[in-house]
């Protein structure tokens, strides 16, 4: 795992756009429009859903951050149109150490899944895996319908992966 540590200015641009996202995303905070999984399991306020919002955002920033996209902006209002990282690298976030990669139907196969948990204090950049590699059978068995979990020990690691412009690719290591 890599950590990365947001600077204040990153924390503000998370708080910022994520704020605007849980705005835009009130529907689905309400469950009418794609299930909103850990608003089932665990409830809680809009002022919740603000703050996993707000960490997301951080989230795809520390992704951001440590391949080296300098002046990264945030997207809003692109949901599974557009990569969250460069052209296609789509950030997982959990609050949850002990989470996994979700993976939707609807995610794109052409993308990379990175999986990073953790909080403001210290986001940890878990591993990768490919969006097609990971809409498989085997991870497709779970009780989330529609949706794939990737182990995070079945991830590869974060420095296997690489840019070039804005572009990410699976490093491949041959004996």
């Amino acid at each position: 795992m890599i950590k990365v540590v947001l600077d204040e200015y990153q924390k503000l641009i998370a708080e910022q756009y994520g704020i605007a996202r849980a705005k835009s995303f009130v529907a689905h905070f309400n469950g009418k429009t794609n299930t909103n999984y850990e608003q089932q399991k665990h409830g809680g306020d809009f002022d919740q859903f603000i703050d996993r919002q707000v960490s997301a955002v951080a989230a795809e920033l520390a992704v951001a951050e440590y391949l080296g996209f300098t002046d990264f902006v945030p997207k809003n209002d692109v949901y599974k149109d557009e990569a969250d990282v460069g052209t296609n690298i789509e950030v997982k976030y959990t609050h949850l150490m002990t989470g996994n990669l979700l993976i939707r139907k609807r995610d794109r196969d052409s993308d990379y899944g990175v999986l990073v948990i953790g909080d403001m204090s210290a986001f940890y950049i878990v591993g990768f895996i490919s969006v097609k590699e990971a809409k498989t059978e085997t991870y497709g068995k779970h009780h989330l319908p529609g949706c794939f979990l990737v182990p995070k020990q079945d991830l590869k690691p974060i420095e296997d992966l690489f840019t070039i412009g804005d572009t990410a690719y699976e490093r491949v290591h041959s004996l």
